[in-house]
């Protein structure tokens, strides 16, 4: 799934979103010699989208542990290197990247809950609070066994 930008493109890959530069000397002014960026989907804290309006361009924002994205709007979000802005007729390609990338996160925190809420019913085994079988069978149901 790929939706074009003003400067760069998003992919969504299986694991991973790739923004994709495009190449040219208007592009160099703005963002330099950045070359292509891939980031891991399970890295992904938020993401930041803004739909572009009828006279004014959206944009759509990755963060992640470490990065250090802009908090200015469209204008900063053109420079940043982990955001890509986009005019109004490519909106809907954007729109379906963002609604499948949180179908994934959301199925990245459920598979996280799911191995948290196992770990807590392996203590109670450890303890003696529930049985051995009563685990396993509670293990089976969080992961939809």
């Amino acid at each position: 799934m790929i939706a074009r930008g003003v400067g760069a493109d998003v992919e969504l890959l299986n694991n991973q979103i790739r923004i994709i530069r495009h190449k040219g000397l208007g592009h160099l002014l703005h963002h330099g010699l950045r070359g292509d960026k891939d980031i891991a989907i399970s890295a992904i804290t938020s993401v930041q989208f803004k739909p572009a309006g009828l006279l004014t361009r959206g944009y759509i924002q990755f963060a992640f542990a470490g990065a250090q994205e802009s908090k200015g709007g469209v204008v900063q979000a053109a420079r940043d290197e982990n955001s890509v802005v986009f005019v109004k007729n490519r909106q809907d390609e954007f729109i379906a990247i963002k609604n499948e990338l949180d179908k994934r996160r959301g199925g990245l925190q459920e598979t996280v809950n799911a191995a948290e809420e196992i770990t807590r019913f392996a203590d109670l085994r450890d303890k003696g609070i529930i049985t051995a079988a009563e685990f396993e069978a509670k293990k089976q149901q969080l992961l939809g066994l």
